[in-house]
């Protein structure tokens, strides 16, 4: 289940695969024949021996990451961020915290959202800065996801553990 949240046919969604990783394609839809598969053949993520879907995914994340796709392309979208050194950079501490969570990134905060286990909105705060500070002081003991919006449309989640 996808959405287009800020209404510029950027599509987000959460998908959970495997440690060890695996085969995975994209719908356009929901058909029950696959005739809203995305059609990657003859492209270089496309796997010829499992249904032309997207090459198998290595396993080895050992923390939630960010893939930027295009929908029936293997080409990385030309306006997405450098996901991969654009984490390198992202600090969210002190993690577990109490009562306060720090976030600092090289890029402008356009919103950050934060949700409880089961995918409750808790938190929504508009924040138009680089660095933000966020009192989790009400919120119950567990495992949170954070969801940052950048100024240029990406999105990067996370996750914290209020204590």
């Amino acid at each position: 289940q996808v959405t287009n949240a800020d209404g510029k046919d950027v599509w987000t969604g959460i998908a959970s695969l495997a440690a060890s990783g695996g085969h995975f394609t994209i719908l356009n839809g929901n058909c029950s024949d696959w005739s809203c598969k995305e059609d990657l053949i003859g492209q270089s993520c496309a796997d010829s021996n499992a249904f032309n879907d997207r090459t198998n995914l290595l396993g080895g994340f050992s923390q939630d990451t960010t893939l930027v796709l295009e929908y029936g392309s293997c080409i990385r979208p030309v306006s997405s961020t450098d996901i991969s050194e654009l984490v390198n950079e992202i600090l969210i501490y002190p993690n577990p915290s109490a009562n306060i969570i720090n976030v600092k990134t090289p890029m402008n905060i356009n919103s950050l959202v934060v949700y409880n286990m089961i995918g409750n909105l808790v938190m929504n705060r508009n924040v138009n800065s680089n660095s933000h500070t966020l009192d989790v002081t009400s919120l119950k003991n567990g495992v949170y996801f954070i969801s940052l919006n950048f100024n240029d449309g990406s999105v990067l989640n996370s996750r914290f553990i209020k204590k």
